[in-house]
């Protein structure tokens, strides 16, 4: 793995890994409307520019926390789920990130917190940081008061 010699070179192992995805819009003809597709599928879905019209696929990563290096790359379905292909992934290649690549702890967006998820990163003996969603009820209740539960601060994603 190409990462794995990067590191070597550096004579460094990870400790953190960064894990988030993105969306890329498509253009033209694709699969989209093929039932048995196997591979990549491109296709309508959550567009982050509003746009669902536009076809697209999505692209998931993990890279060290502080060089950037990327230690795992996924392109995934244009309507793929964050919360499901976060645990996904920790479930196929944690084992190896944590053992090859030396990544102890991911880091990610609110999409990472889910009992399923925070299981199976328990299983890898893999730590984790993440933003608790405001939208679960004990959330709500510690932000009820503080102005942070309608979103008032600055910069706040509630």
């Amino acid at each position: 793995m190409l990462s794995q010699r990067a590191f070597k070179a550096l004579g460094f192992k990870p400790g953190t890994g960064h894990l988030d995805t993105t969306t890329l819009s498509a253009h033209g003809k694709y699969n989209s409307a093929e039932e048995n597709v196997e591979g990549l599928h491109i296709t309508q879905g959550y567009s982050k520019d509003n746009r669902p019209d536009l076809p697209q696929a999505t692209l998931q990563l993990i890279c060290e926390h502080l060089g950037g290096i990327p230690v795992h790359m996924e392109a995934l379905n244009g309507n793929s789920n964050d919360s499901e292909s976060f645990r996904q992934a920790i479930e196929t290649y944690g084992r190896q990130l944590h053992a090859e690549d030396g990544v102890q702890s991911i880091i990610a967006d609110s999409k990472l917190y889910s009992k399923e998820t925070l299981q199976v990163l328990e299983e890898n003996r893999m730590g984790w940081s993440s933003r608790v969603p405001g939208t679960l009820k004990e959330a709500k209740g510690l932000l009820r008061g503080t102005g942070l539960d309608r979103g008032k601060l600055v910069g706040c994603d509630v």
